[in-house]
């Protein structure tokens, strides 16, 4: 989905499914620090978001863009 909504202080898993292709699979939250490149739809990237608000991820080159919002 092009909207993520979660918890802050929770702890989130985002995996990437098959459709997702190319550059689209090095993502990346700037404000978390998450940049990892998700080769299969098995890998995925974790972390706990320590702040609410509404951030944009995207792959590495900044295209393919999404909303991850914090409640």
């Amino acid at each position: 989905p092009n909207t993520i909504k979660v918890q802050e202080g929770k702890l989130v898993r985002i995996y990437l499914d098959e459709s997702v292709a190319g550059c689209l699979r090095d993502f990346t939250i700037r404000e978390f620090g998450v940049r990892k490149y998700l080769e299969t739809p098995q890998d995925f990237v974790e972390f706990t978001p320590n702040k609410k608000g509404e951030f944009v991820f995207a792959c590495s080159m900044g295209m393919g863009t999404g909303r991850l919002i914090v409640e």
